[in-house]
């Protein structure tokens, strides 16, 4: 099953409108598990994955939803029952009275279906819990939403603050107790306070009668803003009344909306402003759909923009009746996808009013096919100064693995590129090891940097001059992927980090379709301040990083296991990327990534296990990330009486035990 999500949004409307409700998805992988695990072994499901019950009786998901204000909410589990046994759960509302609910066979589990009931929600935070009622255990879960019903929200006029205006009641149809007659001058207002439940996008629709043909414009502004015009014309008589609809955006809290006369008429009769509601006309369909990216596990869309008259706030993308994105802009990632499957979809338009367009033409992609072994996301690291490793060919043969990250280009004292800052770039045996995996049919990452040395970074003293020494190594080797693995004194400075940056940025113009990875150290529970501070220059700076790599080890204390540590520890950098950068949860995993150390490490308390590595892989293959790799291809291997740790792992083990786990990794 997968995680479960509630859709709670607030619309707002006239008084003589119905509530309207809108809907937020929380994903069932989100929520809090009780004897249940997350999985991706089947197709159909949205976000990253579903939740899948333990087979006994009390196993159970806790979904954390926020309302905006109590009310009704219809709450809707989208789940699958592969079996044709019913699966029933009890759903209970913070822990109120249990209801119970059948969660019948679907026919496969690759077939999705909704289960919907009514409960009553309180203002703020609420629990909602899905609990197993048979040995059996409930059913694969992807997600919960559920739709409240939102009061509207009408002020008078007549209770405003007027300027050259009055309250009359000496025509009918109006609301209240009457409503507000402009002067016949330029100036004349009215304002008033409104307290909106919600902070953001709104529509102030404003009821008028104006009984002459002339139009009585008003200059509408929120909070002291812009004014922005707007048209009161003629209704036919003073009896008649009408709405305009003015898109805004409110604050939390208090705001203040003044409508003021344009012209020596005077503003139209105003009866009342309705915040939020009264828009019944949908917008268009979005048009031109099409896909613009596949991978083997993800289509990308994109479409051109749909009109509303008041205005678009978002869209749907649906396959079948399946809500599987909700964008707010023209584009949108679905991930979770089988290899080589096709998928069809159809793109809808959602307005402030929640009015919802017809749909676009449908647009289908089909994903890749699987890789059939491991690419360059596995690209253990290989250290020529010390350890006496195997041949190339000898490790692709054993293992599989066909890319190599060759470590360290360093300064040779100079803003120069050299291998360990002492031997020639190209002539000697780095460049022998390089043809023969290219021979074998393999490929490299060079990977500048590294805690030991001197660095290019330090030595070139511009962005201009390191890009220059970076572009030394592209074109010495005809890179497809340069590693900068900034560490130490490099890593410390913020002026170099803004070097790095800025000298990536150029190669990536000077060179289309290079991949850059940053690698750095990281806490259990992801980057530190520094850290952050990189990813965020990064994305302030333009840069298009390809993969952010943490490397999850030399904690300097931790607890629980090393794969754990290492998951929060990837987590952590996944939550960084995609608060800077703005990236879906799916594009955030495909640009980041883990370079570990395998057996001991530099820390005493630190041993990372061959079962550490197939957790590690374990959360690649349910999130596809950019990078799963290691330090080091030359420690492998069990140590002999009194072995040197740059040579062996210090653990029990048959050669190359560690590698063989993260090539099966195909991404």
């Amino acid at each position: 099953m997968r995680r479960a999500i509630l859709a709670l949004s607030l619309l707002l409307g006239f008084t003589a409108t119905p509530a309207q409700a809108a809907t937020t998805r929380y994903e069932a992988e989100n929520a809090a598990i009780s004897q249940g695990v997350v999985e991706s072994n089947h197709t159909g499901y949205s976000g990253t994955g579903f939740v899948n019950y333990d087979n006994v009786t009390g196993s159970s998901i806790t979904f954390t939803v926020s309302a905006p204000q109590a009310g009704q909410a219809t709450i809707a589990l989208r789940y699958a029952n592969g079996t044709t046994a019913n699966r029933p759960m009890t759903i209970a509302v913070n822990g109120g009275t249990p209801t119970a609910k059948d969660f019948n066979g679907t026919g496969n589990w690759d077939t999705w279906a909704t289960a919907t009931l009514t409960a009553t929600l309180n203002a703020g935070s609420n629990t909602i819990t899905a609990t197993a009622t048979t040995a059996n255990g409930g059913p694969n879960l992807d997600y919960l939403e559920a739709d409240v019903q939102q009061p509207t929200n009408d002020y008078q006029a007549e209770d405003a603050t007027l300027s050259q205006a009055m309250v009359a009641t000496n025509h009918t149809g109006f609301t209240g107790t009457g409503f507000v007659d402009y002067v016949n001058t330029t100036g004349g207002y009215v304002e008033w306070t409104v307290t909106p439940q919600q902070a953001g996008a709104a529509v102030l629709a404003f009821r008028y009668a104006n009984g002459t043909t002339v139009n009585r414009p008003l200059a509408i502004t929120v909070n002291g803003g812009a004014p922005v015009a707007q048209d009161f014309t003629g209704t036919a008589n003073w009896d008649t009344w009408a709405t305009i609809q003015v898109p805004a955006t409110l604050n939390a809290g208090a705001n203040t909306i003044r409508a003021t006369a344009t012209t020596a008429n005077g503003g139209p009769n105003l009866d009342k402003l309705s915040i939020g509601g009264g828009d019944g006309q949908p917008p268009t369909a979005p048009g031109n759909p099409r896909v613009t990216g596949t991978t083997s596990s993800s289509i990308s869309l994109a479409w051109d923009a749909s009109t509303d008259d008041v205005g678009v706030t978002g869209y749907r993308v649906l396959e079948g009746s399946t809500v599987q994105a909700s964008p707010a802009g023209t584009s949108a990632t679905i991930g979770g996808l089988a290899a080589s499957s096709t998928h069809t979809y159809t793109i809808v338009a959602v307005d402030v009013a929640g009015n919802v367009s017809p749909p676009s033409a449908p647009v289908t992609g089909t994903t890749q096919p699987g890789s059939t072994g491991p690419g360059m996301a596995v690209a253990p690291y290989k250290y020529a100064g010390w350890g006496s490793s195997s041949t190339p060919a000898a490790v692709m043969s054993a293992t599989g693995v066909k890319w190599f990250t060759l470590a360290f280009i360093l300064s040779d004292g100079t803003c120069n590129p050299k291998w360990d800052g002492t031997r020639a770039l190209t002539g000697g045996t780095d460049q022998a090891a390089i043809n023969a995996i290219r021979s074998a049919g393999g490929d490299v990452v060079i990977s500048v940097g590294g805690w030991s040395g001197t660095k290019l970074g330090e030595k070139c003293t511009s962005a201009s001059a390191l890009a220059g020494a970076y572009q030394k190594v592209i074109s010495a080797f005809n890179l497809k992927v340069l590693d900068i693995d900034i560490e130490n004194t490099e890593w410390a400075s913020a002026t170099v980090r803004q070097r790095v940056i800025d000298a990536l940025k150029t190669v990536k113009a000077n060179n289309p379709g290079l991949k850059t990875v940053i690698t750095f150290g990281t806490t259990p529970s992801g980057p530190d301040s520094t850290g952050v501070d990189m990813i965020t220059r990064g994305a302030n700076s333009g840069l298009a990083n390809d993969v952010w790599t943490v490397m999850p080890f030399d904690f300097g204390g931790h607890t629980g296991t090393m794969g754990a540590a290492t998951v929060s520890a990837v987590e952590g950098l996944k939550a960084r990327v995609k608060a800077a950068y703005g990236y879906s949860d799916a594009v955030t995993y495909a640009h980041i990534g883990l370079s570990s150390m395998n057996g001991k490490t530099d820390d005493a308390d630190e041993v990372v296990s061959l079962t550490d590595f197939r957790t590690m892989l374990a959360y690649a293959q349910e999130h596809h990330i950019a990078r799963l790799t290691f330090w080091e291809l030359n420690r492998d291997r069990a140590c002999g009486s009194g072995g040197d740790l740059n040579a062996c792992s210090g653990v029990s083990q048959q050669p190359y035990d560690f590698t063989k786990i993260f090539a099966q990794y195909t991404g």
